[in-house]
């Protein structure tokens, strides 16, 4: 079995992710106006950690994910896909931070 066969394992959607097509409610509205705020009264210092710190998160996440799924791929011998369980904690861990409108504010 390939990666190819099973395809990626970390597609997760929601209201806050770019590709989503339900209108937002008026709390998410509400809250990303709100983050905007914060933002552009923040030093601009500032500001950047915290999107650079958001990107490296988010990339350390999807390239632990893709590991663990390889890695599980690549161990011969019965090991009750372990590394796959670990795999669907850091999809998770991904699903989480989309929920976060940080991404969209950034």
């Amino acid at each position: 079995m390939s990666v190819a066969d099973i395809g990626p394992m970390c597609q997760v959607t929601n209201d806050h992710h770019p590709g989503a097509t339900t209108m937002p409610d008026q709390a998410t509205i509400h809250t990303e106006a709100n983050l905007r705020a914060l933002f552009s009264k923040m030093a601009p210092d500032r500001a950047q950690a915290i999107r650079e710190r958001y990107y490296d998160a988010v990339e350390a996440l999807r390239c632990l994910a893709e590991s663990l799924e390889l890695a599980d791929l690549e161990v011969p011998g019965n090991h009750e896909h372990v590394l796959i369980y670990e795999h669907v904690i850091a999809c998770e861990a991904i699903g989480a931070v989309d929920l976060s409108l940080l991404g969209k504010v950034l």
